[in-house]
């Protein structure tokens, strides 16, 4: 299928009845790679719906000590509860569990209390998909995957310059929150590690890989693509690129941008960087991942 690498077996549409999910989504991938931009699109869906960024599986992955103890079957009662408490934040209104904070709990338990709280959510607004966007739970796609199975995971890339530009530019917009990101150390610290963690997932059941460029080049047809990946008709209102809800909070005015027709942002690159930290950028991104990711998946997109 166009724009992406994944070896399982495809949902397949169906129109689904009045109370049930059809399909649950995660958008994940490197900060400022265009997960809002994909988020607004497929939450224009008619039958979609989706909400500000959870966090959900960081809170209860934690560290990598606790994520593997996560993945392994018990999670942390204080992780528990912070996981809720910022899905009570960010969708109102749900009937949360109450936890024990020196408890160690089922993952597999709090994993299905945290999906029945979405499903019923989105029911009640009488949707059939729910969109879950957290840019960080690239590094917890096992833990997803594990418990649950039938979930679609896209995991979007991008140029890491224009990443790395794209994070410094919002940590001098937005200094008081964003200060420590404005070394371009940073943005190639994270784009490596999601990138390398999407070479890892590229063959994983359920599990979609997608150039960034490929959705703003070609919107249509990457969008059609996604909604066969995840099982749904396509509907053209997901090109105008704003969904029902406002999917980002009051203070998150650095995402004000991602709305609107999907068109290609002009790179950053130069603006951002002198000379030498353009140099140092170019060395340190890990150009061979991407390389290799970037031929398979434009490969499958001419295929498509």
């Amino acid at each position: 299928m166009a724009g992406v690498v994944d070896r399982g077996e495809p949902c397949t549409s169906h129109p689904g009845v009045p109370g049930e999910i059809r399909a649950r989504v995660f958008l994940l991938g490197c900060s400022r790679s265009g997960t809002t931009v994909l988020q607004r699109s497929l939450a224009g869906h008619p039958d979609a719906h989706s909400f500000p960024e959870t966090g959900f599986f960081r809170q209860l992955g934690g560290n990598r000590l606790w994520a593997r103890v996560a993945l392994a079957g018990l999670v942390r009662g204080r992780a528990v509860r912070r996981a809720f408490t910022r899905l009570d934040q960010v969708v109102p209104g749900l009937s949360l569990p109450a936890t024990q904070e020196r408890a160690l709990l089922p993952t597999a338990r709090v994993v299905e209390q945290f999906r029945e709280a979405l499903d019923r959510h989105v029911v009640g607004l009488d949707g059939t998909i729910w969109i879950e966007k957290t840019p960080k739970h690239y590094q917890y796609c096992r833990l997803i995957r594990r418990y649950l199975p039938d979930a679609r995971i896209i995991h979007i890339i991008r140029d890491g310059r224009d990443v790395t530009a794209s994070i410094r530019d919002r940590a001098r917009a937005f200094p008081e929150r964003f200060a420590h990101q404005s070394d371009p150390a940073y943005g190639v610290r994270e784009w490596n590690r999601a990138l390398r963690m999407a070479w890892m997932q590229r063959r994983t059941p359920g599990v979609r890989l997608l150039r960034f460029d490929f959705l703003v080049g070609e919107p249509e047809r990457c969008l059609r693509g996604l909604c066969r990946f995840i099982g749904v008709d396509y509907s053209p209102a997901m090109l105008r690129g704003n969904g029902r809800e406002n999917v980002v909070l009051p203070h998150e005015q650095w995402k004000k941008a991602a709305g609107g027709d999907i068109r290609p942002p002009q790179s950053k690159f130069d603006s951002a960087f002198s000379a030498a930290e353009r140099r140092w950028i170019n060395r340190h991104l890990d150009w061979r991942t991407y390389r290799k990711l970037e031929r398979a998946l434009a490969a499958e997109e001419a295929a498509s």
